[in-house]
């Protein structure tokens, strides 16, 4: 569990350094969203860092409680994946805002990439990033 959670804390740390990060699968929407999120204060580096933090401490607990099993991860990873998703539609999920208000950034729901769904399962983590997007593995375990 923990190689899943560092490399999906990872990810979500790299996602404040990129603009024009949004897809939401209509062009209007799409161009406001970026435009707010390039009017938004930038993450500070210590602010990224408690976010890291906290987004790495409440990840165990969240993931224990959504089936995490990994006798079972060989075979059928995908039981209880949907409970094991970090998210954001036009806003992020629970988890995602937590972490982001506890650091003290200045939330909005644009300082994520819309309409993203990233999996942590045992031994894998994959991301769609973007309306209709593929999902690419960002992490994959030997094995797997």
């Amino acid at each position: 569990m923990k190689e899943e959670i560092e490399i999906a804390v990872k990810w979500w740390l790299e996602q404040f350094n990129i603009r024009n990060k949004h897809n939401t699968g209509e062009s209007f929407s799409s161009a406001l969203a970026n435009y707010v999120d390039s009017k938004q204060p930038p993450v500070t580096d210590e602010q990224k860092k408690e976010f890291g933090e906290v987004l790495t401490c409440l990840l165990p607990d969240y993931l224990k409680a959504s089936n995490w099993d990994e006798a079972i991860a060989k075979d059928k990873k995908d039981i209880g994946s949907a409970l094991r998703t970090l998210s954001t539609d036009y806003d992020a999920c629970g988890i995602l805002r937590a972490a982001a208000q506890t650091a003290g950034i200045n939330y909005c729901s644009t300082i994520f990439p819309q309409k993203t769904v990233m999996w942590i399962n045992p031994g894998e983590v994959k991301v769609s990033k973007g309306y209709g997007a593929n999902i690419e593995y960002i992490y994959k375990k030997n094995g797997n």
